[in-house]
């Protein structure tokens, strides 16, 4: 079993009520809840964080998109 600690947290009542809801919901309970998004949450700011350091150390080699790779882009979505 993994080693865990406890954190308190104190959120706005009106966010406490829509968790709440949620937990009736889901039935899950809270803190199952709230493990999960916390995950969630570092999970995407560790791959953002990432990604910006890929695209700095390519900006730093000199590596940009072409002219025309731009515009490819840029019609392909618009």
């Amino acid at each position: 079993m993994a080693t865990t600690q406890v954190i308190s947290l104190r959120v706005p009542n009106e966010l406490n009520v829509k968790l709440d809801h949620l937990v009736k919901a889901t039935k899950r309970n809270k803190a199952d809840l709230l493990l999960h998004w916390v995950e969630d949450a570092i999970l995407l700011e560790e791959w953002q964080l990432q990604e910006l350091e890929y695209g700095i150390k390519e900006a730093d080699a000199g590596i940009f998109a072409s002219h025309d790779e731009v515009d490819r882009v840029l019609t392909k979505w618009l």
